[in-house]
């Protein structure tokens, strides 16, 4: 979505130089930490230059502890632009702020289409009995997109299952394996039994590759008994890498003995996946010595396949394979690393986001800046500041919201 051309560094690098210069002879309010201040004016200078920086600014503004992070995606909402305003709504994220209903409301009432039913989304979710009645009429809408959040909100309800099995089944009819693929991948999120028995019954329905789907919305539900159903296909063409998936994910450990064999592969991408599952199923010491392996593997694309499946062992060594990772001398396997961890950023990744978010590329940069925004201390602050004067926006951008959200955290000391 955003994109960068060097033309723009050489532009925003002489207008930056200027505001931050103004910024810095009328000088900071007393007592006020001047990172912040300089952060705070790089900020208002870059949304205020171009609405693809404004919308970026929202998008990394979600799960930010600065208060004037919501107060940027407030004004979002009320934008006449409708990609602007889409950003703020989807960007109050998975639980917005209860001062958020009143703008939200606005959007509800006053816009149509994705805006008024990602708005929808989130009233949803502060407790909105109107909101989500019209989520609830979309769903019963056989024309109408399937919206995963919508039938999560949905299914959370009290009556959720009731009101969304017909419906859900009725879809399952089509001849459109998309649309039955959008239906398995919303069962897979309710993780409710009823919505567990009609994946398995779409499972003996699916034939060949198409049973992709199914057998990831089985890996989702988490329920080990699952697995007895999937682990003949851990070694079946085209459904290789979603059943080890799958199989790691539901921590049966009677599926060992379907993945154990996958580990001697030929292929690499074959016993990456199988390694993962290997460890996740507690068979740890065999997990380990094939991800030693596969970590110094000469293809990149192996590399990043890791990188993503590591994220999801919840083990220190685990970590410190990743961090490893996020050292790779090929840039893309550094960015799906640091989108890996980004799936659970944790403070032990500090140190490894701290240097990463001075790499050359702007896309490792960005990425390591948005989680220490998240994850962070105080410390960090003096060592990302300079990163305020680079001349790629989105970088700069990011360096000023990472200081303003842990400055909120921890405020500097005297």
């Amino acid at each position: 979505m955003f994109r960068f051309a060097a033309a723009d560094s050489r532009v925003w690098g002489v207008a930056i130089v200027g505001l931050v210069g103004m910024a810095l002879l009328v000088g900071c309010a007393p007592g006020e930490d001047p990172q912040v201040a300089k952060a705070r004016t790089v900020l208002q200078a870059m949304v205020a230059q171009d609405q693809e920086y404004e919308r970026y600014a929202m998008m990394i503004a979600e799960g930010s502890d600065s208060p004037e992070a919501t107060e940027r995606l407030l004004a979002g909402l009320g934008s006449d632009n409708f990609q602007t305003a889409l950003v703020a709504v989807n960007a109050l994220g998975d639980e917005p702020p209860a001062e958020s209903m009143e703008a939200l409301r606005q959007v509800f009432e006053n816009k149509g289409g994705a805006l008024k039913r990602s708005a929808a989304i989130q009233l949803g979710r502060l407790g909105d009995t109107e909101a989500l009645d019209y989520l609830k009429a979309q769903l019963s809408d056989p024309q109408q997109l399937l919206s995963i959040p919508t039938v999560v909100l949905i299914g959370a309800t009290d009556e959720g299952g009731e009101f969304l099995a017909p419906i859900l089944s009725e879809r399952l009819k089509s001849e459109d394996l998309g649309i039955r693929n959008e239906v398995y991948a919303a069962l897979g999120e309710l993780k409710s039994p009823w919505a567990t028995e009609i994946i398995v019954a779409g499972l003996g329905k699916e034939k060949g590759e198409d049973r992709q789907q199914v057998i990831r919305a089985l890996g989702r539900t988490g329920d080990p008994a699952m697995a007895g159903k999937i682990d003949r296909y851990a070694n079946t063409q085209g459904l290789v890498f979603v059943t080890l998936q799958a199989l790691g994910e539901l921590g049966n450990p009677e599926s060992v003995k379907a993945v154990k064999p996958m580990v001697s592969n030929d292929s690499a991408p074959a016993r990456t996946y199988a390694a993962v599952a290997l460890w996740k199923l507690g068979e740890k010491n065999d997990g380990v010595a094939a991800v030693n392996e596969l970590i110094q593997d000469p293809d990149p694309t192996v590399r990043r396949m890791l990188a993503e499946q590591l994220a999801s062992i919840d083990d220190e060594e685990a970590l410190s394979r990743l961090a490893a990772l996020a050292e790779d001398g090929t840039k893309e396997v550094r960015v799906e690393t640091l989108r890996a961890i980004a799936i659970k950023p944790r403070p032990e990744f500090e140190a490894v986001l701290v240097q990463a978010a001075g790499d050359s590329e702007y896309e490792v940069s960005t990425v390591a800046l948005n989680m220490l925004a998240q994850v962070g201390r105080g410390s960090v602050v003096d060592q990302i500041a300079p990163l305020l004067d680079s001349e790629n926006p989105y970088v700069a951008i990011s360096a000023a919201e990472a200081i303003l959200s842990i400055r909120a955290r921890e405020p500097a000391t005297p």
